[in-house]
């Protein structure tokens, strides 16, 4: 006689999953009990559909990794089946990761066992946002930003998905620092660097130490799976150097000390200007606001500009611009403004 196997029951699989949620969301999750969760998750194509389902309305989960380096309880635990309604569910936590997947070797496999979690950092329109980092690094993000962190133990990766950040690298020989961004990368082991991302390029400026910007070989793809060993170093720039570079090296120029203090003025939520261009200033206003400013007559992108303003405050800088440069102000909607020459 054959023998018969039970096939859980669909309830059943969703109710140790939102245990599972639970217990995440907690904070009280040992060594053990995380390799219990990764033994539940790969039983069957179902526990692994059933707990991405759960956790999908969620923020991040990868946190779970980091509590458990620091927990002192090794013992193993089990899950109670218990079942929630979908409104509590939602209510259960703002923290539970997406990125479980990746470091609990449901996905690719990755060079070096990931010593932290793989997480996720946002700042908003109009926002800077303070990082620090599990090696003690620290990270600002500017507006409308957004980086992926992954370390392991031989590696530290940092994706700029998109915006910018200025990073203040923790010294480690042993673990390189690379922030991916577009096409290329940058690399460091202790140093203080900005790493911007536009449409078109990479724009990298050290304030201290020396960074090297490396990219994969022709018709390769940067990405944070990417050996940065594997990569060709296309330039080395030191202390009030910038490049601009998108595979390949751009341009390379040095940058006066007061001016990278002033470029780097938005992580303390100020913009100063020192006879830049009126273009330029409107550009960087511009980023911090879902205002269009538009300047009417072409003559005026020239127009050099100081002050400093802060972050967010645009009607400060139209009051500025009416009083100190003459100009006309025209609110033609609620977030278009047109900048023009008085007569």
């Amino acid at each position: 006689m054959s023998p018969v196997y039970n096939i859980p029951d669909k309830d059943d699989i969703e109710a140790e999953a939102s245990a599972w949620i639970v217990q995440v969301d907690s904070g009280a999750m040992s060594k053990g009990d995380i390799e219990d969760l990764k033994e539940w998750i790969s039983r069957s194509p179902q526990h692994k559909h059933s707990f991405q389902k759960m956790a999908s309305g969620f923020l991040e989960i990868g946190t779970l990794l980091q509590q458990a380096d620091t927990s002192q309880t090794v013992k193993k635990t089990k899950p109670k089946a218990i079942f929630f309604s979908a409104p509590v569910m939602l209510s259960l936590a703002a923290t539970v990761v997406a990125g479980f997947f990746l470091l609990s070797g449901q996905g690719p496999e990755q060079p070096g066992r990931a010593v932290e979690p793989a997480v996720q950092y946002i700042a908003n329109l109009g926002e800077q946002r303070d990082v620090t980092l599990p090696d003690g690094s620290s990270v600002t993000l500017n507006t409308s930003s957004k980086i992926d962190v992954s370390f392991t133990e031989t590696k530290r990766s940092v994706n700029l998905v998109y915006g910018e950040a200025l990073f203040d690298v923790a010294k480690d020989v042993n673990r390189p620092f690379v922030v991916h961004a577009n096409q290329g990368a940058v690399r460091a082991v202790g140093t203080v660097f900005s790493v911007r991302s536009t449409r078109s390029d990479v724009s990298v400026l050290v304030e201290e130490g020396i960074v090297e910007l490396i990219a994969p070989p022709a018709g390769g793809q940067s990405n944070v799976a990417t050996r940065s060993e594997d990569m060709v170093v296309l330039a080395r720039l030191s202390t009030g150097e910038e490049a601009n570079f998108d595979g390949v090296t751009k341009s390379i120029k040095s940058v006066e000390l007061t001016d990278i203090t002033n470029r780097h003025a938005w992580k303390n939520g100020m913009l100063i200007f020192d006879g830049n261009s009126l273009s330029d200033v409107v550009d960087e206003i511009t980023r911090y606001t879902d205002m269009k400013i538009v300047l009417s007559d072409p003559e005026m992108q020239d127009l050099q500009i100081g002050g400093t303003f802060k972050v967010g405050e645009t009607d400060a800088f139209l009051d500025a611009m009416t009083l100190g440069f003459n100009l006309d102000v025209q609110r033609v909607s609620g977030n278009t403004v047109y900048l023009s020459q008085q007569n």
